[in-house]
């Protein structure tokens, strides 16, 4: 919000505005880069075009801005730093479980973050479900049928 009120609309033409290439563009832009100069830090993934990009980040960043941006940030990475923290600690308890969660991780859309809370959340005994059907069901994956 604070990016838009100063004309950058980065928004509009990233998929995701907290990924790194974005981050890498509001550093630049509140370092004083201008568009072009903060070009070099687009993913060449992104599907937006140069012309798309730049007409995006070609706003006007006030004092106020870059400094509610930059605590906005740093809030975000302190965050970030502390998730990290916390999911390495609980990576270093469930080490006994390093085999239910490493088979975990081979259904697709779960990772380890996945794996692990998952874990957490039903426990390794999958005897209190019955079947896996009603685990599934209970875990919000079972396929319907609704018509």
């Amino acid at each position: 919000k604070v990016l838009t009120d100063g004309g950058i609309r980065l928004a509009v033409v990233v998929s995701d505005i907290h990924g790194k290439s974005s981050r890498a563009m509001i550093k630049g832009l509140l370092r004083g880069e201008t568009p072009e100069q903060v070009l070099q830090y687009a993913s060449k993934r992104l599907k937006a075009t140069e012309e798309e990009l730049l007409d995006a980040l070609a706003g006007e960043l006030t004092e106020e801005h870059v400094f509610v941006i930059s605590e906005i940030l740093s809030h975000i990475e302190d965050l970030e730093r502390r998730i990290d923290v916390f999911f390495r600690q609980l990576l270093n308890k469930l080490d006994p479980y390093k085999p239910i969660l490493r088979a975990m991780r081979t259904i697709p859309g779960i990772d380890k973050m996945g794996a692990a809370m998952l874990l957490v959340e039903i426990g390794d005994d999958m005897t209190a479900f019955g079947t896996a059907e009603k685990l599934a069901s209970w875990a919000g994956v079972c396929p319907g049928n609704q018509s």
